[in-house]
């Protein structure tokens, strides 16, 4: 395909890779579907039909090839079936569970199949930014994403200490399009200073900054002191966390973030920038 596109049947220099050619527009690419990567969006599709569907094809499958209710190919199995198998993970991780037992997919307001969020879940990203794409997106159409309105307040802003016991981990971020960064301190009650990490983030939002922060700073921060504070500024990170209760082991970063949070019995408060 690299061939083709940069000379036909003339060897000629292969300036940009063909990965990052198929990367979407705003990545630097020029849109062009990953063959890979469509391959396993439409496997994402075969699971769907075969788990949520009750056609014929359906139940021949299933008669055929689902022993007992367990998905692991035999080396007997078809082609078709083992494609199934192989991207059962995935799949499941884009999709939420239902009271009655069945799945909605994560990325559609109804809560059906959509070939074009696969691919961008199946698809692998330069930066993490697809990841949040995905999901605001999908805040987005199910009206999730709160709106806030601007108070201005005056009072006295200072550092208070956590509960004897407990460490507190103050996390912030810095975004720029050309440099991300994040960076926690942890301290106990004395105010008295344990560690510091910095960290290199990979995002194209302030937002996306603090929520990769978050999780970078609380994964250091969990291998020092397993009782700890998170303390942030990002009120909107803060406020997602306290409400994400619609998905199971999302594989968004809000998500991973929520986990690690409830996990861990980590209390979560605000603090004013200033």
């Amino acid at each position: 395909m690299a061939q083709f596109w940069w000379g036909g049947n003339n060897k000629k220099h292969h300036w940009i890779r063909w990965k990052k050619l198929c990367r979407p527009k705003e990545e630097g690419g020029l849109g062009i579907r990953d063959l890979k990567a469509l391959e396993l969006a439409f496997s994402c599709k075969l699971w769907w039909k075969v788990t949520q569907t009750d056609c014929l094809w359906t139940k021949f499958m299933r008669t055929k090839y689902w022993r007992k209710g367990d998905m692991v190919s035999h080396l007997i199995d078809s082609p078709v079936w083992k494609r199934i198998s192989r991207i059962a993970e995935k799949a499941h991780n884009l999709c939420y569970h239902n009271d009655d037992g069945s799945f909605s997919w994560a990325d559609d307001p109804q809560g059906l199949f959509s070939l074009k969020s696969a691919y961008e879940y199946c698809r692998i990203p330069s930066n993490a930014a697809a990841s949040f794409k995905v999901y605001d997106d999908w805040l987005t159409r199910m009206q999730l994403l709160p709106t806030f309105k601007k108070e201005v307040k005056v009072g006295i802003v200072k550092w208070t200490a956590p509960p004897k016991g407990r460490l507190k981990l103050n996390v912030d971020a810095s975004y720029t399009p050309t440099c991300q960064r994040g960076a926690g301190i942890l301290r106990d009650e004395q105010g008295s200073f344990i560690g510091a990490a910095s960290f290199r983030l990979s995002c194209n939002s302030s937002f996306q900054a603090e929520v990769q922060a978050a999780i970078d700073a609380l994964t250091w921060a969990l291998l020092i002191h397993k009782k700890i504070i998170l303390e942030m500024d990002a009120l909107e990170v803060i406020r997602r966390i306290s409400n994400f209760t619609h998905l199971v082991a999302s594989p968004f970063p809000i998500g991973i973030l929520s986990r690690l949070v409830f996990d861990n019995g980590i209390e979560v408060s605000h603090v004013l920038r200033e």
